[in-house]
């Protein structure tokens, strides 16, 4: 039974992605994609995507990152998280690095990241 629960998607990213799978736990918004995707029945993709798409922050995105990087997710949910982190927030993680973490150091700014 122990290989049939490694093969969830949830049980690969908590194995494989164990930084992010916590630093995901500690932000409300990206927990609630956590539970959001186990409350998901098996093959229903538009559950799936709902999940990704509507909670989406910078932990979500790290942990979709890595979760797609280690195999963990179907190109189903890999397409989704590519389309859900095709937002502003995206584009400034990548492109305004050293900006973004010293916002994400300060409380007033970081809560204002959380509205894009």
């Amino acid at each position: 039974y122990a290989a049939e629960a490694q093969d969830t998607p949830i049980q690969c990213i908590e194995d494989k992605c164990k930084s992010q799978i916590t630093a995901c736990q500690a932000d409300s918004t990206c927990n609630a994609g956590i539970k959001c995707l186990q409350a998901c029945k098996p093959g229903d993709k538009d559950c799936l995507k709902n999940c990704i798409t509507g909670h989406i922050d910078l932990k979500t995105i790290a942990l979709g990152q890595c979760a797609k990087s280690e195999g963990c997710v179907s190109n189903a949910f890999a397409l989704y998280a590519a389309e859900a982190q095709d937002t502003p927030i995206q584009c400034i993680e990548d492109k305004c690095k050293s900006q973004i973490t010293a916002c994400q150091a300060d409380s007033t700014c970081n809560a204002g990241i959380k509205c894009l």
